[in-house]
């Protein structure tokens, strides 16, 4: 099976988890006392750019969503396609219908007369 990640916006916020971690670390080093319900709460209850690096905020998992139309979200591996093929004769004749190239005879005339 394979997945398309880019496109399933949950998914590609989790992929962002470390880089929680690693901010809340940062601010663990410059203000001990900082408990990680305080860090959640600083950076998504509270306005943004409290702290001066809006832009680590804004690779934060679920700060700014985005959303995309993805339309393939897995591609299974066991589907096979098979087409058969069809051989045609091209040598074969094939009777006309004549009653469908009937053209009645007050109809042939009319339009294609030679100009008077």
């Amino acid at each position: 099976m394979m997945a398309v990640i880019q496109d399933q916006v949950p998914i590609r916020e989790f992929l962002k988890l470390p880089m929680l971690i690693v901010h809340f670390h940062e601010h663990q080093l410059s203000n001990r006392n900082i408990s990680f319900s305080e860090f959640l709460s600083m950076h998504y209850a509270q306005e943004d750019d409290h702290d001066n690096d809006r832009f680590k905020d804004k690779q934060l998992p679920f700060k700014h969503l985005h959303t995309s139309n993805g339309v393939v979200s897995y591609i299974p591996s066991t589907w096979k396609f098979e087409f058969k093929q069809k051989l045609y004769d091209l040598g074969k004749k094939v009777k006309a219908q004549e009653y469908l190239l009937f053209i009645p005879y007050y109809l042939s005339g009319k339009i294609w007369q030679p100009p008077k």
